[in-house]
């Protein structure tokens, strides 16, 4: 499952049971609002674009302070925090199927690859050569340390 999919379910689910009183079922969960959907789905597919709030306020008609209010409030994230979660999400597809680490670094939209390494290891938990080699059995999770080792078989 994708981190940032589960980290928006987590948010909704929080939202809404802070919201709702106890007789309001959950099912009533607030869907994406119409003018963010085609927004997400632009995101998804073009990962290794220009993808600041600008550049996303211009192409779909919105002001930097809706799209950055629609955007947190149906995420539970900002944009730059969202698109990141998405290419790292990507990175990590690419990279079980086989990719270089400098393809899938190239191919989920990081234009720098010390970067791509700083940030894949930092939401990860391992570096993306690591990842690549199957080197991302967690023994522990205590913290925020996570002792890492080859997988068995």
């Amino acid at each position: 499952a994708c981190l940032m999919e589960l980290l928006v379910l987590v948010h909704r689910a929080y939202r809404a049971t802070e919201r709702e009183d106890a007789s309001r079922p959950a099912s009533r969960e607030r869907p994406v609002p119409e003018k963010l959907a085609p927004v997400l789905a632009y995101i998804d597919t073009h990962l290794e674009d220009d993808l600041t709030l600008r550049s996303l306020s211009v192409r779909f008609f919105l002001s930097v302070s809706t799209l950055c209010a629609l955007f947190r409030e149906t995420t539970g994230a900002g944009l730059h925090e969202y698109v990141t979660f998405r290419r790292i999400s990507k990175a990590r597809e690419l990279l079980l199927r086989g990719a270089s680490v400098g393809d899938a670094c190239t191919a989920s939209g990081f234009n720098d690859y010390a970067n791509f390494i700083r940030t894949f290891r930092r939401l990860v938990g391992v570096s993306p050569g690591r990842f690549r080699k199957g080197e991302w059995v967690v023994h522990s999770s205590k913290g925020a340390h996570r002792e890492l080792s080859k997988p068995e078989g």
